[in-house]
């Protein structure tokens, strides 16, 4: 699945305005996203991006994918880093504090996507943003409902705003306090 035109727009501009020096995107997928937030972002962002491992693929989607084709052979192909592995036991560690623009869009799934907003959340630098796929979804993809579930119990404590005439939704951080003197 491929954004639609008018979320592929909004997250050219999220990046354009922004312009994050690193980027963390959960799910590549084909690497189609991948390459528009590469295309985006100042020529010395970093984009890394993690995906499940080929075997995962094979087994869980009914057309499987080649991870990343999209993006391979591009210009822009030596800013992006992808990584494989699961998102749930992933070490996240070295990536805390220092992301700019966190995209979410792995799975769909309630429990899976309240652990990587979570992980979302502690990989966010100052005034970094997250951006979630799916948080709208039509009928015949009920799988997204955990996007819409976890982001609407997130509203509550969090502030995230919807881009109206996207399935995008958007936390921007707040500014690191002043230092003490």
């Amino acid at each position: 699945m491929v954004l639609p035109l008018a979320d592929l727009l909004s997250l050219a501009a999220i990046c354009r305005q922004l312009r994050p020096r690193r980027v963390f995107e959960f799910g590549t997928y084909t690497g189609s996203t991948t390459l528009l937030l590469a295309m985006n972002t100042p020529d010395d962002c970093e984009i890394i991006t993690l995906d499940l491992p080929g075997e995962a693929i094979r087994k869980h989607f009914r057309f499987p994918y080649e991870s990343g084709c999209r993006f391979r052979n591009r210009p822009v192909a030596p800013k992006i880093r992808q990584l494989i592995g699961y998102s749930g036991s992933f070490d996240h560690g070295p990536y805390e504090g220092t992301i700019d623009l966190v995209y979410v869009d792995a799975d769909h799934e309630y429990t899976a996507v309240k652990q990587d907003t979570e992980t979302a959340f502690r990989l966010l630098a100052p005034r970094g943003v997250i951006v979630w796929d799916d948080y709208v979804w039509l009928p015949e993809h009920s799988m997204c409902a955990g996007v819409t579930r976890c982001l609407n119990e997130l509203n509550q404590t969090k502030p995230c705003h919807q881009l109206e005439g996207t399935r995008l939704a958007v936390y921007r951080a707040p500014p690191a306090p002043p230092f003490d003197d």
